[in-house]
């Protein structure tokens, strides 16, 4: 299952602003059909926020008061960038 409050699945976002500027659609950056997340079995919770997760019940409590069990949890809250190797750039922050 994945989960979150943004109303359409998973997407790639880097490349999302200069393709829909560009006149693309969204289909075109989603990480997978739904097609295919329903042939490997994978249901989205879309316009549900996780507010807690009670690792010891294995369930996670959502904003809305509903809950869900599951067997393994891997939270992804996002990325860093890439900062190259070169003398200096950090002290550029």
């Amino acid at each position: 299952m994945i989960c979150g409050d943004e109303p359409d699945h998973t997407y790639c976002r880097p490349l999302l602003s200069k393709g829909l500027l560009k006149g693309y659609s969204l289909d075109r950056y989603r990480a997978f059909t739904k097609d295919a997340a329903e042939e490997k079995r994978i249901i989205f919770e879309s316009g549900r926020r996780a507010e807690k997760i009670e690792a010891g019940t294995h369930r996670v409590q959502f904003e809305d008061g509903g809950s869900l069990e599951y067997l393994t949890c891997l939270m992804a809250t996002g990325a860093e960038a890439f900062v190259p190797p070169i003398p200096g750039v950090k002290e550029a922050d």
